[in-house]
């Protein structure tokens, strides 16, 4: 199984949006299952699940009364979610007194089968719940808002990328970034999706911003469900096509 991180060490960049509508797109064709890993449960909103008993809060908690597994919730033939809960921030403190914390995840997305890739939604951060994430991942997506103080972010979390490959898992490969809230017109945002190019980090692609995608999140849908000649769903669609041919050249 294929584990891709949606990650960024910071909010507000569309990551959510961007592992929910790729997680979609994919299961076209593959076996997906996505994995909330933000205390938010922004992906598990998304999925018209609240309340829901059995979580990866559960899992990682009590792993002798429940296994991954058990705590998967398909949502159509070819597409299902490890859910989170809010207690999840305090598991993450509960992380740190394990034996190799870094490769909980990993340790538990081994036990899962059925599946050919598997998306995590990371919480905006660098704690220990992203660490497990890019332990565990073979590729990460990073998505961003063409400004300034996106792209410092960015850089910054290049930096623990590279940290990661050079300690815990050296196989981590960045796929590429996911340009969000693009406005071709706007100079700035030009000037900063040169300076993305420039840094050599591939771009997947360039999404812009509509209100369709707060009312298809409002709906339970990704945007290519809830209108699929929307200019936002094609673009998310190019995105989708890298990503298989990542997948495809990394078989």
């Amino acid at each position: 199984m294929h584990i891709i991180a949606i990650a960024s060490g910071k909010g507000g960049v569309g990551k959510t949006t961007t592992a929910h509508t790729l997680s979609w797109i994919l299961s076209e064709k593959l076996n997906v299952l996505m994995l909330d890993l933000d205390p938010q449960c922004s992906l598990t909103a998304c999925c018209n699940l609240t309340d829901v008993e059995g979580t990866i809060v559960d899992v990682l908690a009590t792993p002798s009364k429940i296994s991954a597994a058990q705590a998967i919730r398909p949502l159509n033939k070819k597409l299902s979610i490890l859910p989170s809960s809010p207690e999840l921030a305090s598991i993450e403190l509960s992380l740190s007194a394990k034996i190799s914390r870094e490769t909980v995840i990993k340790r538990m997305l081994a036990t899962v089968t059925g599946y050919d890739v598997c998306v995590m939604d990371c919480s905006p951060s660098t704690g220990l719940l992203v660490l497990n994430a890019l332990t565990a991942a073979n590729g990460v997506i990073l998505p961003v808002v063409p400004e300034a103080m996106n792209l410092y972010a960015l850089r910054s979390f290049l930096d623990v990328l590279d940290e990661i490959r050079a300690t815990v898992n050296p196989n981590l490969q960045t796929i590429g970034t996911v340009v969000n809230f693009y406005n071709a017109r706007s100079i700035h945002h030009q000037q900063a999706l040169a300076e993305i190019n420039r840094a050599d980090i591939p771009v997947l692609g360039t999404v812009g911003r509509t209100i369709r995608i707060a009312e298809a999140v409002a709906a339970h849908e990704p945007i290519t469900v809830y209108e699929a000649s929307n200019d936002r769903s094609v673009e998310y669609k190019a995105v989708a096509k890298k990503v298989i041919e990542w997948l495809e050249k990394h078989n």
